[in-house]
């Protein structure tokens, strides 16, 4: 590899990482203008690693080209909110079930700590901070499992459902029940109960997925 194609590497890389992130935290929304040029130029850059990045985020399926717009940020599809659904939904249910058999006392006072600190902030309707709070109780769990294939599975997935936005926490009511729900996950961990964990996992991660899917099509309904 000659020493420019070696320099261009390294920038692709920089420039997919961001644009990636940009796309998977709402920055850049659904139908965002992906132009080689103006994105060249925002990052100092020529066209030739642009290319290569836009190029692996249209493989990914985070961009897609239009005929009249060109290369825009992709809006997920209902099939794919649905599927991603169904992978977490199992590999949730599987984290709950491993955490339940491995949980220490120290990671039930963690994850007490956290729900405090969600139920605490509640009130203030500081959905940011909840969606926080409710990530880092989730990873918890995974972190518990001590899988490391199934963590890297999850946070791959994880990636994938950040681009549905809004938050489903935005529902009148959502933020309150899903602490609700994990109260009592927790509660089933703290008793070791396997069976009973799993499906309080599945069942949290259903009404979530059925939530997304009425906000996905709310706009096309109202």
């Amino acid at each position: 590899m000659g020493r420019a194609a070696a320099e261009r590497v390294p920038r692709a890389e920089r420039i997919y990482a961001v644009l990636k992130q940009a796309i998977l935290d709402g920055r850049l929304p659904p139908g965002a203008s992906l132009r080689e040029e103006e994105l060249g130029r925002s990052h100092s850059v020529s066209r030739t690693p642009v290319r290569e990045a836009l190029s692996r985020l249209e493989s990914e399926g985070l961009a897609a080209r239009h005929p009249r717009s060109g290369l825009v940020v992709s809006a997920p599809t209902l099939d794919e909110i649905i599927d991603a659904y169904v992978v977490r939904e199992a590999l949730e249910g599987l984290a709950a079930r491993l955490a339940a058999e491995r949980r220490t006392e120290l990671d039930l006072t963690r994850l007490q700590i956290l729900l405090d600190a969600a139920q605490t902030s509640a009130p203030s309707g500081n959905n940011a901070r909840l969606i926080d709070l409710g990530q880092e109780f989730h990873y918890l769990v995974w972190r518990i499992t001590g899988n490391q294939p199934l963590q890297r599975a999850l946070r791959e997935l994880d990636q994938t459902v950040q681009r549905f936005q809004p938050s489903t926490l935005s529902a009148p009511g959502r933020s309150e029940a899903s602490i609700g729900e994990h109260v009592q996950l927790l509660d089933a961990l703290r008793a070791r109960d396997a069976a009973e964990s799993e499906r309080l996992a599945v069942g949290h991660v259903r009404r979530v997925r059925n939530l997304r899917i009425a906000l996905s099509v709310q706009p096309q309904t109202s």
